[in-house]
């Protein structure tokens, strides 16, 4: 691994205690950054593999003459730097300087560089010899005006709660600045760039949760990149797929180049449904934009390679007559036919099928798809298993769930929250509780296929048992909440996914902010308040929270650029740019020329 920014921030760190104390230790450094131990210990092994440093008896760490050489060598630029900060940065403290002058550098999108790592200083260092050139007002004014740019587009309005409105503020500034759409090699951690655990790396969290929004709020061309990650990642894919003896491709859990990087092999091996987060985005981003030219070009590749996956990963049942798969979910292992899984697995199949028939021969063929693969494959979308319970009425999360001990979450204390910080894992993976939406997942997924009875049915019996800790989790909550009508339920779990970090929910904000999950406050609002749908046209259902007194915000759909406003006295659609376009609103069509206002229900 390279030395990031964030490792020299360390070993500034290292370097600066070592000015006043003579035994540096690891516990040291974190309280001085306000970072954990462990975050600590995995920089310091990089550190002494460069040479930087040596760890003697005791844990006690000492910088090398090296270590000590760079040190000051980045000290030094970085002074250099803030000499330019306008006078009243002057009080400052060191730290503090540092602090707000890393700040600044990553708040200015014009001034975030890919490449080849042996040419990323010198591109950093040439343009921050240009700011130093061009001075202080100058940088300045081309920081506020890309801001301007991007949160014109992007910001959310909410009139009457403060705490709504600064959560979502403070998730788009995050969003807005960790990704900008410039380079397709470049994809969104789940902790951005403000801490090092997960490393960096990417998950299916991007296409699950971060496209639909970067596709609304900075359009197609933005949201096509991230598809593109995918596909230029696919050859490593199906090298993951032959490394575990399937035919087709398997996406990764984690990555930075295509490659499987999580450590666990439950997950990494098992927690296979992030290949159907891969097909959705395509499938979302081809409705919402009207535009097939990425499924039926890259698209579809990667569509195919995954249908192969999941026609090895099946096995026919001889006494039910049914397909089946074994998979896992984030809080059990080794579980049979989990219901998310399988469906999503049978829904791939499907939604490949459909777009096969769209593609002549010679596309077929260089795919290496027959007549009789696409015939199998649709027959195991057909006959795909699912757990059933006629009783109760719902899809069970897999075959055994409904003999565990199912209790509500809020009977746990809530001293032992979050329960993967204080119980034993065999407690956790034996009990029937749920770290973040997995039927229901599926059910917002497949939001257009089931009826509201179905999805009131597995709400009400899935909700109690979630713990929600994931940041990933309470906004598919609002979202089902808020089309089910329990707004309350919908505002809580908007408010908890908006506020996720800046109120420390998880008590792990220390490590780094939950980046992709902040995407689920706009989604919340979007999908949830708004009851925003794209599937077969443009559909609104608001409703105002009793809290709040109204809310706003603009969105990307297909060439032009519309505002929703949602105030007591009615729902108004501004079309700002583009053509004319027909709307539903409460079921009721209209033909949105200009802006458009009609009553508020609900």
């Amino acid at each position: 691994m390279e030395l990031t920014p964030a490792h020299l921030r360390y070993l500034l760190a290292i370097y600066e205690v070592s000015q006043t104390h003579l035994d540096i230790s690891s516990r040291s450094i974190a309280e001085k950054l306000g970072v954990t131990k462990p975050s600590v210990v995995r920089v310091m092994n990089l550190l002494m593999e460069r040479g930087m440093i040596v760890k003697e008896y005791y844990g006690k760490i000492y910088l090398t003459d090296r270590g000590i050489f760079v040190a000051r060598e980045v000290r030094k630029q970085l002074d250099e730097v803030l000499a330019h900060f306008p006078p009243v940065e002057a009080e400052l403290t060191d730290e503090e300087r540092l602090t707000a002058a890393l700040a600044l550098t990553a708040a200015l999108p014009e001034r975030v560089f890919t490449g080849r790592y042996d040419q990323l200083m010198d591109l950093a260092m040439a343009a921050a010899q240009q700011a130093c050139d061009e001075g202080w007002q100058k940088a300045l004014k081309a920081h506020q005006a890309a801001w301007h740019e991007r949160w014109e587009m992007a910001d959310v309005q909410i009139e009457g709660d403060d705490s709504a409105q600064q959560g979502i503020h403070f998730n788009l500034f995050q969003l807005l600045s960790t990704y900008t759409g410039s380079d397709a090699r470049l994809n969104i951690g789940p902790k951005g760039y403000t801490g090092e655990r997960f490393g960096g790396s990417t998950y299916w969290d991007t296409e699950a949760y971060c496209l639909p929004v970067f596709l609304a709020i900075r359009g197609a061309d933005t949201a096509r990149q991230l598809l593109l990650y995918r596909y230029h990642h696919l050859e490593a894919a199906k090298r993951n797929a032959a490394n575990l003896g399937m035919p087709g491709a398997l996406y990764p859990v984690s990555t930075i180049n295509g490659s499987e990087c999580h450590n666990e092999w439950e997950v990494a091996f098992e927690g296979i449904h992030r290949n159907a987060a891969i097909v959705h985005a395509i499938f979302e981003y081809t409705m919402y934009t009207g535009d097939e030219t990425y499924l039926l070009g890259e698209g579809v590749e990667v569509m195919a390679e995954i249908a192969k996956f999941w026609v090895g990963r099946v096995h026919f049942n001889q006494r039910t007559q049914k397909y089946m798969i074994f998979g896992v979910n984030e809080y059990e292992n080794n579980v049979n036919n989990n219901w998310y899984t399988n469906r999503m697995a049978a829904w791939c199949l499907e939604y490949f099928v459909e777009t096969c028939a769209k593609l002549d021969d010679d596309r077929l063929e260089a795919l290496q798809i027959t007549p009789d693969d696409l015939k199998h494959m649709q027959d195991i979308a057909d006959r795909m298993y699912y757990p059933d319970d006629r009783g109760l009425g719902i899809f069970p999360q897999h075959d055994a769930f409904l003999d565990k001990d199912l209790r509500p979450a809020s009977d746990i204390p809530a001293e032992e929250r979050p329960i993967y910080m204080h119980w034993s894992w065999d407690r956790i993976l034996r009990s029937g509780y749920i770290k973040q939406p997995d039927v229901l997942m599926g059910l917002y997924f497949l939001n257009h296929v089931y009826d509201t009875e179905t999805l009131r049915r597995n709400f009400d019996f899935y909700a109690p048992l979630t713990l929600h800790e994931s940041g990933l989790s309470p906004c598919i909550h609002s979202i089902m909440a808020a089309q089910l009508g329990e707004k309350d339920l919908a505002v809580a779990m908007y408010k908890r996914t908006a506020r996720y970090d800046l109120d420390n929910i998880n008590q792990d904000s220390q490590d780094g902010l939950h980046i992709t999950s902040m995407s689920g406050s706009w989604l919340a609002i979007a999908k949830g308040f708004a009851g925003m749908r794209t599937l077969g046209g443009l559909r609104f259902k608001p409703f105002l929270p009793d809290c709040w007194n109204g809310y706003s915000y603009k969105f990307n759909y297909r060439g032009r650029i519309i505002e929703l406003r949602v105030k007591p006295k009615g729902v108004t659609l501004t079309l700002i740019s583009g053509e004319p376009i027909s709307v539903t609103i409460y079921g009721h069509p209209y033909e949105l020329e200009d802006v458009l206002t009609v009553p508020l229900e609900g």
